[in-house]
């Protein structure tokens, strides 16, 4: 089975995928129908969802564990692997024979950036443009229903639904692997895969902040031990070249406009705390902290 490329949206799985694919050779893929014809030129497997993919990208609210027990000790039924809970995007993999994932590289980023992110996303409906806080009083979003909201009052709705997303789902999916794990692994620079003792999953960690970084060698090291964990050879021309091609305007925002200390202090001053209480679990075990508001 392929690698589950597992993370919270707005995380930066989408670039990552485009810096697997250039730093192995491999095409990536989706549990979802998105067709999004720009990204369908970046990514040539966008609509499949094989055996043939290195990674599969998912966000833990379309995931479960099954034949485990669960965070408040209720089991959960069926075989012990991640399985996908939309049928939909079930229905796409298991035509292909992918139907559990027993690998995990779970992409981990700052809860309060990857919010900031995805509301981006949400708000301009394209994984490249970016909204600037400059139009918040001069605009009406239109969402499902046919209602419409202020730009204020739909990231009020967005961060606080986004943050008990994470708090109930991605801590029902990261619950079952951190319960045994090492406390040091997660903290490793670059923790190679980890085989869970009762659990039929191997789970890397890569996080958003590391490929990012403006210290080149870092973050080609963090990019490195992701191949790693997948099990390909590559070579440091490869790695350094791929986050050359990787810096794709189709797939990603060029500069970061939005200030997100606007959004979280100029609407509702304890934002923060309010989203900190769905957020500390999954936070807290990757050293993430609420910021100052």
């Amino acid at each position: 089975m392929p690698f589950l490329l597992l993370s919270f949206p707005g995380s930066g799985n989408t670039y990552l995928r485009l810096l697997i694919e250039f730093a192995t050779g491999f095409l990536s893929s989706t549990i979802y129908w998105d067709h999004d014809k720009e990204l369908q030129q970046v990514f040539k497997a966008e609509e499949k969802c094989g055996l043939r993919q290195i990674v599969i990208k998912a966000h833990p609210e379309d995931m479960v564990f099954r034949g485990i027990m669960d965070n408040k000790g209720v089991e959960i039924k069926g075989p012990a692997a991640l399985r996908t809970t939309n049928k939909k995007s079930r229905r796409k993999c298991d035509r292909s024979f992918v139907n559990h994932w027993d690998k995990v590289l779970l992409l981990t980023r700052d809860p309060y950036k990857a919010i900031v992110s995805d509301y981006q996303r949400l708000v301009t409906s394209s994984h490249k443009m970016e909204y600037s806080p400059q139009l918040q009083d001069q605009s009406r979003i239109k969402i499902k229903g046919g209602l419409e909201m202020s730009p204020n009052e739909f990231w009020l709705s967005v961060a606080q639904a986004k943050a008990e997303a994470v708090g109930v789902k991605m801590n029902d999916v990261i619950w079952p692997i951190l319960r045994h794990s090492n406390p040091d692994y997660l903290q490793a620079e670059s923790p190679l895969p980890y085989r869970h003792p009762t659990l039929n999953v191997s789970m890397g960690v890569v996080r958003f902040e590391q490929l990012t970084s403006p210290i080149e060698k870092e973050r080609e090291r963090a990019l490195s031990a992701v191949v790693r964990m997948l099990n390909v050879t590559t070579s440091p021309q490869r790695i350094s070249c791929a986050f050359l091609l990787a810096n794709d305007p189709r797939i990603r925002r060029a500069t970061k406009s939005m200030n997100a200390t606007f959004l979280f202090t100029g609407v509702q001053a304890n934002l923060t705390k309010v989203l900190w209480r769905s957020l500390k679990y999954f936070a807290g075990n990757f050293s993430y902290s609420m910021p100052n508001s």
